[in-house]
Parts: structure tokens; sequence; C-alpha cells
């Protein structure tokens, strides 16, 4: 329900996305329908998902992408040149990383992608907000997803960097105040749930409905096990001749819960919140639970999970690497036109054992396994 009613307020805040949104979805979905028949190709995907830089100023304790060696980064010249390549097919924007405003030229990012009317979401850890929320406004971004994960001892403790609370908070209400009456940006909390003290989501909504943030989104904390991660490994050395990159140290979650009842009985309380849409994600049942945090080897056969990532969603990495599947790196979007690579072989190949449900060990800890 709490996502039905996000995706009809998106729809009722920016009317002139919709007809595009609708068609995107209409055949990407039509694209995996008839995979086969189509010999594995899609048409364009939904959203492009743009990750300027990899760096971050925070330590987050659950971030293992921290632990790799950020990417060089492209000119923002090189940006605005993949972006006109792909404004033709009209796909929802996602800036992530990273952290996207660690990106000099973020503005400017921001303006080549709003130059074309497209639909733009920024997924943050909220600390630039103050210096950037009159931009932020006055551009017109669709979308604001923001990192809030309790009061400010548990938030700095977790982000690692004192102060990070507060600053969260004077972005979150200087943004608030630049919009005044306007729709846009919509403004959503992002949470982790908070096994050792469920009370804390209890505060989280109290704090969005304060800040005046239209939703929130409870995520639980995913990862992947030693064994699989390793295989995956090997394969990407046998296929590729590559190492993994994304998914390097994703078995690093050690806090395995034990009793999952206070967990259960909150998080249906929150579901029924009728001042603040609230989604949980991914959407386990009680029975799933056990089996993700201390049954690695068996949970697929609990959860059937489905991917349409290859249909629908491509990461632009900072180094200007196109993926779907995260570690596998289709070419690159400055040297060869973004829909050659969408539909080369590496990608076709790739949906055909996505499709036939060959998953890999290390789609447990990817989000597209559970939309």
């Amino acid at each position: 329900m709490a996502r039905s009613t996000q995706k009809i307020r998106t729809a009722l805040h920016n009317p002139a996305s919709l007809p595009s949104m609708v068609w995107r979805r209409l055949s990407t979905t039509i694209s995996y329908n008839f995979s086969s028949l189509l010999q594995e190709r899609s048409s364009p995907p939904e959203t492009v998902n743009i990750y300027p830089t990899d760096r971050c100023n925070l330590q987050c304790s659950m971030c293992f992408v921290k632990l790799r060696k950020p990417a060089p980064e492209m000119e923002i010249e090189q940006w605005c040149e993949i972006i006109n390549q792909i404004k033709a097919f009209r796909p929802r924007i996602h800036l992530s990383g990273g952290e996207p405003f660690c990106y000099p030229a973020i503005t400017d990012l921001i303006a080549c992608v709003k130059k074309y009317g497209l639909f733009l979401a920024i997924t943050t850890n909220g600390t630039y907000l103050d210096e950037y929320a009159q931009k932020i406004v006055a551009m017109k971004v669709n979308r604001i997803n923001i990192s809030i994960d309790g009061p400010s001892e548990i938030h700095d403790k977790i982000r690692g960097v004192p102060g990070t609370f507060d600053r969260v908070v004077n972005g979150l209400q200087k943004t608030v105040r630049s919009r005044e009456k306007r729709k846009l940006p919509e403004l959503q909390i992002h949470s982790m749930i908070n096994f050792s003290d469920p009370g804390v989501m209890e505060w989280i909504i109290r704090f969005a409905i304060d800040m005046h943030a239209d939703a929130v989104k409870f995520l639980y904390p995913l990862f992947v096990d030693s064994k699989s991660l390793n295989e995956h490994r090997q394969l990407l050395k046998q296929t590729f001749n590559r190492d993994l990159d994304y998914w390097r140290k994703a078995d690093m979650f050690t806090d395995k819960p034990t009793d999952f009842t206070t967990i259960r009985s909150t998080l249906e309380l929150l579901k029924k919140e009728s001042r603040m849409p609230v989604e949980i994600f991914p959407v386990f049942n009680p029975e799933h639970l056990m089996p993700y945090y201390h049954s690695e080897n068996n949970f697929s056969r609990i959860y059937k999970g489905r991917c349409r990532a290859m249909w629908n969603t491509a990461t632009i990495l900072s180094s200007g690497n196109l993926e779907s599947c995260p570690d596998y790196i289709l070419g690159n979007c400055r040297h060869e036109p973004f829909l050659s690579l969408w539909n080369n072989d590496i990608m076709r190949s790739l949906r055909h054992r996505i499709k036939r449900r060959q998953f890999f060990g290390v789609c447990r800890a990817c989000c597209f396994y559970y939309q």
C-alpha cells in the first residue's frame, strides 16, 4: 500500500514525466516477457543510475563500498556527452555513488540532466543539503532520498563522523523552507532496520513527520556469505578475466539477529502508520528472516526472487563503464554508444541466464533480486 501511495504521489507531482515513465515500464516489461523471442535484446532501460564519484565524506559501518579504491572520475563534459546520448529514450536518472555531492561539478551534472526535462532522483547522506538546498529546488530535482538512522548519537555512530546528524537536519530544514509550497523535490527518508533497538524506527517516523518528509523507506541490511562471494569471484575471472569490485568485502555483515519477534511486531505497526507512507524493503515474510540471516545455503529455495535489472536498469560508473548486474562490465560509454552496449553479446548472455533463474550466489545481497 505504501509503495502504491508513493507511486501515485510521484505521478501527481511529476505529470510531465508520467507518459515516458509509463511507456518505459511497458516496453521493458514486454522485453522481459518476450525475451527469448527477441533473442535477449531489450528496449532501452527505465532507469539509468549515474555514479559520478566513488568518494564519500562518511565512514558508515554497514558500507562495504568504502573498502574499495575509488575509480578515476570523468569530467563534466564527458558526462554531458553520455546524457546527450540517452536523453532520446527519456529514462529516469538516479544520481548516487559514492556520495554524489562529493563530485566537484555536481550542479553542472544536475543542470545537464534537467536541461532535457528528465526525471531526476538523488540518493545522498544529506550532509551537503545545507549547501545545495536552494539550487536543488531551483533546478527542479524530482526526488531526494536521505539516509537517517536515528537520533544524533545513533546516527553519528553508524555514519562514523561526529556532527553528521545536525548537518543533515539543517539541510533538510533548508530544503523544506526553499521548496515552500512547491511539490518538488519529494523528500524520502531511508533508514536501515534496527535489530538491536526496534523502537528507533518509531522515532524515525516521528522525525520524518516533523521534517515534512513525504515518505519513509526501511531497508533490511543485506549481505552475502564468503563462500558465495568466492564462487562469484571465480566466475568473473573465468568469464571476463576480472576480479570483484562492487562485491568486494560484501560478506562483512556480522551482527546476525537471533530474535525476530519484536522486529516483526514493530514493522507491522509501522506499516499501519496513517500519517506517513511507510515502505519496508525487501518484503520478507516471517519465514524468510531466519533462513536469510542464519541459513545462507538454502535461502534461494525459500525465497523465489526475480530480477528484471537487465531489462529495466543500467548503471554508469564514475569511469564511464556500463553495467547492469554489478561487476558485469558491458563496455565503456566513452568509447561505444550506450544502446550498442545495452544489447551487446555480454548483456544478452546475462539476460539469457537470469531469465532462466540461473542466479548467482551474490544475488541474495542485491536489491534487484527482491523487486
